[in-house]
């Protein structure tokens, strides 16, 4: 009997090794694809960070403040150098113009406005008038 009973411990010993290697490598399993888990976790926030950092860095042109620009150049141009930049100013300002939606009619009332407010400008102020020449050589609107 006792070898009987011996017997039978020995299989069921080896029925719980199989059970249990079984088991280890079925939690070895569930354990790598957690961790893959995490990691592509990781990795698409990583990613996601990346590009929202790299949108907010990305300047946006500031076609508002090249239009008034090309505008007060034009008015210098025309007004004061008698340039033949005048026409490049313009042509600047209304291609400027209409990628913000202006219409035609828009275009030239805010030419009127620009005459009317630099040449108060140029006339009383040397520095501003200097400055301006500056800034449109710069932007190839002046010589």
């Amino acid at each position: 009997m006792v070898s009987a009973g011996a017997g039978n411990w020995e299989t069921v010993m080896r029925i719980w090794r199989f059970v249990h290697r079984i088991a280890y490598r079925i939690w070895l399993a569930l354990l790598a694809a957690r961790v893959a888990v995490v990691v592509a976790a990781l990795a698409i926030l990583t990613l996601d960070a990346v590009i929202s950092r790299a949108h907010a860095q990305t300047a946006q042109p500031d076609y508002a403040q090249a239009y008034a620009m090309a505008m007060r150049c034009m008015v210098f141009n025309t007004y004061y150098k008698d340039d033949p930049h005048a026409r490049l100013a313009f042509d600047a300002a209304v291609r400027l113009g209409h990628l913000q939606g202006f219409t035609n009619t828009r275009l030239n009332d805010d030419i009127d406005a620009a005459i009317a407010r630099e040449s108060v400008q140029f006339h009383q102020h040397a520095d501003y008038r200097q400055q301006t020449q500056v800034n449109c050589r710069a932007l190839g609107w002046a010589q």
